[in-house]
């Protein structure tokens, strides 16, 4: 790749940039905001800035819509006319059922590879961004039926460099997972905290409020334009969390009435569930560590019918020249 665009130049967008940079790299940045785009090209996360959503896809090998959710229609609408032919185009969008559609819908002839970093923070801006955002972190690709493999090599050729670990779940098993892991806890730290700052009580309990309260509330500094889009496009998958979690707080209510022993012996079992995710294992018994899937099985197990079975092998090649390549070092 010899030009990237980024349209968005917030938290991820930025860092993206700044993850990216490389002198044999040109990233051209797009954003409403001037201030935004000065931020940008001060800290280096672009090396140019383009002055409309057109002139910014044109000749790029990859263009990475970074906006708020419910701005990408618009978005996409705008630089369909203005994209090369067979382009690849991914995102950055928490909700993957939703983005695939539009992109069905306003880019037609385009390589679409719906993306989602598991990385970022409540703080908002390209001001917050980090370069190292990324390392470590799960990458989901939700690749279109029609993405050429070449175009997927190109987006994971981007995972590789930002540090991120790919994953390839089917669009609608994202949004179910988000919706229990990133977007519940986003509506719980908002409840927590609006329920209690309208208390009568407020003005006293915000001067014993410490470090637990801080850190449950955290999610609620979420730039709330983001929180709406997040909340309209996987609406269903977050009320079906909520009910969940709602049937869990009834039952802890049941556990405190119950007496010490109940709910010790509750609160220990979530305690150790939670320190299970951290140290990697499974808090089911007899749970033993599974094979890692390689990215061959994930796409294999998404990629579903006898009429994508071609490409899903073609997929796993891809993958499997990669590997065969860096592991011999070949550049």
């Amino acid at each position: 790749m010899k030009r990237i665009t980024i349209i968005g130049l917030g938290l991820i967008g930025g860092s993206l940039g700044l993850a990216l940079r490389d002198p044999t790299l040109e990233i051209i940045g797009y954003d409403t905001s001037r201030d935004s785009v000065s931020r940008s090209l001060k800290m280096g996360a672009i090396d140019t800035a383009a002055k409309t959503l057109a002139v910014s896809v044109e000749s790029s090998d990859l263009v990475i819509l970074a906006t708020p959710l419910l701005a990408m229609p618009y978005v996409m609408q705008e630089i369909s006319p203005a994209l090369p032919p067979d382009s690849t185009v991914t995102d950055t969008g928490s909700a993957k059922a939703a983005v695939m559609e539009w992109a069905e819908a306003h880019l037609p002839n385009v390589n679409f590879i719906g993306g989602h970093p598991m990385a970022g923070k409540e703080l908002p801006g390209v001001e917050n961004a980090e370069a190292d955002i990324f390392r470590s972190a799960t990458y989901c690709l939700c690749p279109s039926p029609t993405a050429s493999p070449a175009a997927v090599d190109t987006v994971l050729t981007v995972v590789e460099k930002v540090g991120a670990l790919p994953y390839f779940p089917d669009p609608r098993e994202h949004d179910a997972m988000v919706a229990a892991s990133s977007h519940l806890p986003l509506i719980l730290s908002s409840a927590l905290m609006t329920m209690v700052s309208s208390s009568e009580s407020w003005r006293e309990i915000r001067r014993v409020a410490s470090s637990g309260f801080s850190g449950a509330t955290r999610l609620a500094s979420t730039v709330p334009s983001m929180s709406t889009g997040i909340c309209v496009t996987n609406r269903e998958a977050i009320e079906l969390w909520i009910d969940r979690y709602i049937e869990e707080l009834l039952g802890y209510k049941a556990l405190l009435a119950a007496g010490q022993d109940n709910i010790e012996a509750g609160l220990t079992a979530a305690r150790n569930a939670r320190e299970n995710w951290l140290s990697g294992r499974d808090s089911s018994p007899g749970w033993r560590p599974p094979p890692v899937p390689g990215l061959a099985q994930q796409l294999s197990s998404l990629l579903l019918g006898e009429s994508l079975v071609n490409r899903s092998r073609k997929l796993m090649g891809l993958y499997e020249r990669r590997t065969s390549e860096n592991e011999k070092g070949t550049p």
